[in-house]
Parts: C-alpha cells; sequence; structure tokens
C-alpha cells in the first residue's frame, strides 16, 4: 500500500529517512520500503506516526485532507485535545489482537 503522506510528512518536518525509521525502531532499508509502498506498514508504525507528526491516521491514509489530530468528542472541531484520549482509528480490520493490545495497554495520545 503506497501511503504518499508519510513521505510528505517526513520531508515537511525535514527529516532523514533514517531518523523516522530510528524513531519506530526499524532498519531504515524496512522503513524505506514502508514510504515506496513495497511493504505493508504495520498498523502500530501507522499509529506512531500519527502520533510523532500530530495527526489522525485518516490523513496518513488519504481519506481526509485536515491533517488536524482527533479531537475531543469527535465532531466539535474547536474542542481542545484530551490528555488520555484513546487514539486508534480502526480503518480496516486490523486483527483481534491488535485490538487487545491497545485495549490492555489503555493506548493514549
Amino acid at each position: 500500500m503506497y501511503l504518499q503522506r508519510i513521505g510528505d510528512l517526513r520531508t515537511d518536518k525535514d527529516l532523514r529517512q533514517k531518523d523516522v525509521a530510528n524513531m519506530l525502531g526499524l532498519n531504515v532499508e524496512v522503513y524505506r520500503h514502508y514510504e515506496k509502498g513495497e511493504r505493508d506498514i504495520p498498523i502500530w508504525a501507522l499509529v506512531k506516526l500519527a502520533e510523532y507528526y500530530h495527526t489522525s491516521t485518516d490523513y496518513i491514509f488519504g481519506r481526509t485532507n485536515d491533517p488536524r489530530p482527533p479531537r475531543a468528542g469527535g465532531k466539535d472541531k474547536n474542542a481542545p485535545l484530551v490528555k488520555g484520549e484513546r487514539f486508534c482509528y480502526i480503518i480496516f480490520s486490523c486483527g483481534s489482537e491488535w485490538e487487545q493490545y491497545l485495549i490492555r495497554n489503555d493506548s493514549v495520545w
């Protein structure tokens, strides 16, 4: 799956692929494959990238052109972000193992 925005977000921050790979704990070649769309990027990495760039996974997927992160209450775009708000947009079935991880670890922004 080619996700152009992960490369765009990186270059907008003047980061090298190596910088992002290190942040994700990956080999730079593996990250390079993700950015080129030569390998499917795992959901945990997408969530971590969205958190790192302060955006939503919907923006990374190209489902919205609004790069702002999700807001509290969902519908009110002017509501402040809430520390501790759960962060996971399930765009496609990611399997119960990942969902259980998020619930068990109370994954937060």
